[in-house]
């Protein structure tokens, strides 16, 4: 346990019914609190340092982002057991910058960098507590958010030529 965070903070995600807060840092991995920051906890071996987001409806299941810089391989992660582990999807030589989730459509939103927007299904039950039910073949996209809007979205700029 440290006192402060040994590193920036990229991301940052709450635990929806504990008192739980999660750091990604970048650099330094992911980061837990049960005490609103008094102290921290390292979370498993997480390098990856971009975004973090963790399912409202399963918070053991964790979405990771990473960069492409040096021996760093960018892509999209899945941890199945609150952050002790992940293991990379999808999404490999990508920047992978933001992630977000619909609950109720079951579906992960992933934008990487100069590429698109791309989405997975997640599914309620997986298999088992140690599978994330997100595998390699679940990612799919691009999606151009030009030509799938989603409901509720109106066109910001013209598709690029």
């Amino acid at each position: 346990e440290t006192a402060a965070l040994p590193w920036h903070v990229s991301a940052i995600q709450a635990h929806p019914s504990q008192p739980l807060v999660y750091a990604l840092t970048e650099g330094a991995g992911l980061y837990s609190t049960t005490d609103t920051g008094a102290s921290w906890r390292r979370v498993g071996t997480a390098s990856f340092a971009l975004d973090l987001k963790l399912d409202p409806l399963n918070p053991a299941r964790m979405f990771g982002g990473e960069l492409v810089l040096g021996a760093r391989q960018g892509g999209f992660y899945v941890s199945a057991n609150s952050g002790e582990s992940f293991r990379l999807v999808g999404l490999q030589g990508l920047v992978v910058g933001s992630i977000a989730l619909d609950p109720t459509s079951r579906i992960v939103y992933v934008a990487a960098y100069n590429s698109g927007l791309y989405r997975a299904v997640i599914p309620t039950n997986p298999t088992s507590a140690t599978t994330t039910g997100v595998t390699a073949e679940t990612v799919f996209g691009p999606v151009p958010v030009w030509d799938r809007m989603l409901p509720g979205m109106s066109r910001l700029t013209e598709r690029p030529r």
